[in-house]
């Protein structure tokens, strides 16, 4: 199912993205990943969202996720250990210096479009030492007809049950979300497994220029998937087997049952069932 993308020169950083639908285990990935001595990327920040468009819209594209975050919980350079509440704005205060030194130093590259080459030389300055940088952002999962085919760009997609996915993020829908703007496009099963089809259908339709990892062999096997995925980059997995790997688990696999009811069971599998049957969801 996976293949290897177009490399850049040797010797110089590449790019690298995660997506994903949401609550299919993106950031799990991407804390993984950032174990990796060789990879460093930022969380959410949206560094390819705007790719390819004139530095003002790409700009735009940027502040308006970093906007969207709490002052004090910035997240765009995360960890996965920020559970004090002075770690927590320690982290907060060094993404939006990192916000701020980015656009500061891409705005070189305008007013033209932001294309790989100033995306990589900039986030190289600012992120020295790694053979691979990039971002991670769920939303990538459904631009890929337009990020896929990008030569120099090392696409990585995570896929999950439907149902599991869907629970997960009606929770938040539900609580931490529920005064989002945006919930009202997602708020109901139907909706959540409609998006998921769309993330998954593009997943497919790119399969050959992306590498695809299933959520539920990362999280009771991880070793061997980050192995597999060094290989595919071109990277030492020694740089995975010295970490220690223990606090992944699979205790999230197969939840949707406390978390869905009967009836959204039923509308996921309505919207979702075939699909899911072909990937080996039963």
């Amino acid at each position: 199912m996976n293949s290897r993308n177009g490399s850049r020169s040797e010797g110089a950083p590449r790019l690298l993205l995660i997506g994903g639908q949401a609550r299919s285990g993106t950031t799990l990935l991407r804390d993984l990943c950032n174990l990796h001595p060789d990879i460093s990327l930022t969380h959410e920040f949206g560094t390819f969202m705007g790719l390819n468009e004139p530095y003002p819209a790409y700009r735009d594209h940027i502040v308006r996720l970093w906007r969207a975050q709490p002052i004090l919980f910035c997240r765009i350079m995360r960890t996965r250990r920020m559970k004090r509440r002075l770690s927590r704005w320690a982290f907060s205060m060094r993404g939006h210096v990192f916000a701020l030194r980015y656009l500061r130093r891409i705005r070189r590259y305008g007013p033209g479009p932001i294309d790989l080459r100033a995306i990589e030389a900039t986030l190289a300055e600012l992120l020295p030492g790694a053979a691979f940088v990039g971002d991670k952002n769920p939303e990538y999962v459904h631009l890929l007809d337009r990020l896929a085919p990008t030569n120099g760009l090392s696409t990585v997609v995570i896929y999950r049950d439907c149902r599991d996915a869907t629970s997960s993020y009606l929770k938040l829908a539900r609580t931490t979300w529920r005064d989002k703007p945006w919930i009202r496009y997602s708020d109901t099963a139907e909706k959540i497994a409609t998006r998921w089809v769309d993330a998954v259908e593009k997943m497919e339709r790119h399969r050959d220029k992306i590498y695809i990892v299933r959520y539920e062999d990362l999280v009771q096997e991880p070793l061997p998937v980050l192995t597999n995925l060094a290989e595919w980059l071109g990277l030492d997995p020694e740089g995975f087997a010295a970490r220690d790997l223990k606090f992944v688990h699979a205790k999230n696999i197969g939840k949707h049952g406390q978390g869905l009811t009967e009836r959204e069971v039923e509308d996921v599998l309505r919207v979702a069932g075939s699909t899911m049957a072909r990937l080996g969801y039963t």
